[in-house]
């Protein structure tokens, strides 16, 4: 699987988990699938960073599963 796959993969659940998160009718419901989607925004940043070599975004990664 080439790197390209994984990202588009990747994004591709991002917008599932986005619309996860809109349809969501309790509120615990909708924040445990707002930490999903964080984490799979997580998960972009650091296979852009893999995939380009780009060190900036291994630092954005990193910050973003901090907050």
């Amino acid at each position: 699987m080439t790197g390209e796959h994984i990202i588009n993969g990747l994004a591709a659940l991002l917008i599932v988990t986005s619309l996860l998160v809109i349809e969501a009718r309790h509120p615990k419901r909708a924040a445990l699938l707002y930490g999903v989607q964080s984490f799979v925004l997580v998960s972009v940043f650091a296979a852009l960073a893999f995939f380009s070599g780009t060190r900036e975004l291994y630092r954005w990664a990193l910050s973003s599963f901090i907050t």
